[in-house]
């Protein structure tokens, strides 16, 4: 007995089942199903890939190395598909083409580019009377013809529709076996995993949403990018005058010098600003005839980007503030200037606010302490009495309510860079990396940023949820960013756009601490108005109020040349003598 035929039985028997199909049309459709099958699973160990390898390496580093174990992966998976696919389509243009060579060609350049499969059924199709299957394979080609060529939003409709002409036309195709549902199995898991990818992108948008409303209810105001732009349309242009020359002629910088001369020094910088820059000067002095509740307009960029909004004004009210600055402390004895002063400083401070924008917070905190701080000479001076001065300082400020307002004009500038990089992306422009992502991944890269953009809205939502009853301090730790978590999944516009909130609460507690120890400045220059020398302690005052930054009692000690009042530092020390982050120093004229 001949057995020739039994040589290599298990191979023959394993090449049989797993490759060959009886319909050609079948073993096509089941080849194409299964590399579409393959592409839509790439998404998930890319972000499988993330999940794993954030914390050691960079977002691109990640992708790099996701890509790779993908590859390494998904290429055989792949190939077995695209295998299937070439001996299919071989049988299926073999009666056509009349060549086994042409036809191996067509089965094998549509196993290595399957978006070619539509051109090469055409003919086919054709020659076979097949007209209805041949319009769909000429849908298919033109779908994948502007998939390929074409940069445009909502790609992936084009490709999902060109995968439905493709399959369209290969159920048209001449075959005597009867079509089976089975062989389908594989777009059947493509098509759960695109609908699983579809519905964690629709409850990532449902939760963003949710996000931002319960942000918008915490602030109490709009957090959409359309109202910030409402505000200021009926602001004071920034590149209009007084404030362009202000910008544009602001002094290098204006030096608040400490020394044993504080006083000299100060005229000295003063006469020095007033000579070198005259223009600076008086746009300053028409600037502050504009009325302080108007806030400031910002030009709007072409391209809409909140981000984009340079915020020029900045350096020019941060030096203007340092002038009024010297300006109280060479005339600390002049009460009508030392009022009109501390009004503009605070008109500046209040402006600041104003433009809600958590960097303008920060200035607007700078601007009250360089105000609090010139303040020194003038109770050093004692030309104000007790009340005066108290009057000077003005009222607390809510810089809670304000920095909750921040927040919420961070997360619009948050959702105009999320939507740019997406819509810019999709059109062509940017990052050329990122625009290939966007068209053959889009659905991943939209969920990574919503993603990014959901972690962002818990984040400022966590910072406003801070009792505003805690110290500073203990703010600063509820609401302090999770810098792993950004690390770890690679959110790169968190990383960008959100600050660092716990710094806010720190800086808010000393700035309203500061404020406290001017007010008990006052009270020790008035015990030594009245007994002609300064108190050894606090013990006179009916209660020593408590810092803001750790709730424990503000410290005060006699120096050589006059007093201080000081908390503890962040470490819970007594600063240091020449530390005035946490300390006001009096020094007292001789």
């Amino acid at each position: 007995m001949n057995n020739t035929f039994l040589q290599h039985y298990h191979r023959k028997k394993f090449f049989y089942r797993f490759f060959m199909r009886k319909s050609p049309r079948a073993g096509t459709m089941f080849g194409l199903a299964w590399i579409y099958m393959t592409a839509c699973l790439v998404p998930f160990a890319l972000l499988a890939a993330i999940s794993c390898f954030g914390d050691y390496c960079s977002f691109g580093i990640t992708l790099f190395v996701g890509a790779g174990i993908t590859l390494l992966l998904a290429t055989p998976v792949y190939l077995y598909g695209a295998v299937l696919c070439a001996l299919g389509l071989m049988k299926i243009c073999l009666p056509v083409f009349r060549s086994k060579t042409l036809a191996d060609a067509a089965g094998g350049l549509a196993a290595l580019v399957p978006s070619l499969l539509g051109v090469i059924l055409l003919p086919v199709l054709i020659v076979r009377k097949r007209f209805a299957a041949a319009f769909f394979a000429l849908a298919a080609t033109l779908a994948f013809g502007v998939y390929s060529f074409v940069v445009m939003k909502n790609i992936l409709l084009v490709f999902i529709a060109g995968g439905i002409c493709l399959f369209a036309a290969l159920a048209g195709v001449e075959d005597k076996h009867r079509f089976s549902w089975r062989f389908m199995i594989p777009l059947g898991i493509a098509a759960a995993a695109l609908l699983f990818l579809l519905g964690y992108d629709g409850q990532l948008q449902l939760d963003v949403r949710s996000e931002r409303e319960k942000l918008s209810q915490l602030i109490g105001r709009s957090v959409e990018i359309e109202d910030i732009w409402a505000r200021e349309a009926g602001g004071i242009p920034v590149d209009r005058e007084p404030l362009k020359t202000l910008i544009e002629q602001k002094p290098g910088y204006v030096d608040l010098k400490q020394g044993d001369h504080p006083v000299d020094a100060a005229r000295t910088e003063l006469q020095k600003i007033q000579r070198e820059n005259p223009l600076f000067v008086k746009a300053l002095d028409e600037f502050l005839k504009l009325p302080p509740d108007v806030p400031l307009a910002h030009q709007k960029p072409e391209n809409g980007l909140l981000s984009s909004v340079l915020l020029p004004e900045l350096n020019a009210l941060r030096d203007s503030a340092r002038f009024l600055a010297l300006e109280i402390i060479v005339e600390a004895e002049n009460k009508p200037r030392v009022r009109e002063h501390c009004r503009n400083l605070t008109g500046i401070r209040d402006r600041l606010l104003k433009n809600h924008f958590f960097i303008s917070h920060l200035l607007a905190l700078a601007v009250e302490n360089i105000r609090l701080d010139a303040l020194e000479a003038v109770l050093a001076g004692g030309a104000f009495a007790k009340e005066e001065f108290a009057e000077l300082v003005g009222g607390p400020v809510d810089w809670n309510r304000y920095l909750r307002y921040s927040y919420g004009d961070e997360a619009a500038s948050f959702k105009s860079s999320m939507d740019h990089i997406l819509s810019k992306a999709a059109v062509g422009g940017g990052d050329k990396n990122l625009v290939r992502m966007k068209k053959y991944m889009p659905l991943f890269l939209h969920v990574h940023f919503l993603r990014d953009y959901r972690f962002a809205l818990r984040t400022f939502i966590k910072a406003c949820s801070v009792p505003a009853s805690l110290p500073g301090l203990e703010k600063a730790r509820l609401g302090e960013v999770d810098s792993k978590e950004i690390k770890r999944n690679h959110y790169f516009l968190s990383g960008l756009h959100i600050p660092a909130l716990e710094l806010a609460y720190e800086k808010d507690a000393q700035t309203a601490d500061l404020r406290q120890m001017v007010l008990l400045g006052a009270e020790v220059m008035e015990y030594r108005r009245k007994t002609g020398k300064l108190p050894r302690d606090l013990t006179f005052l009916p209660h020593v109020p408590s810092a803001a930054l750790d709730h424990r009692p503000i410290m005060y000690e006699v120096t050589s040349d006059g007093f201080r009042l000081f908390t503890h530092t962040r470490e819970g020390k007594v600063p240091a003598a020449d530390d005035l982050r946490y300390a006001y120093k009096v020094r007292l004229r001789k």
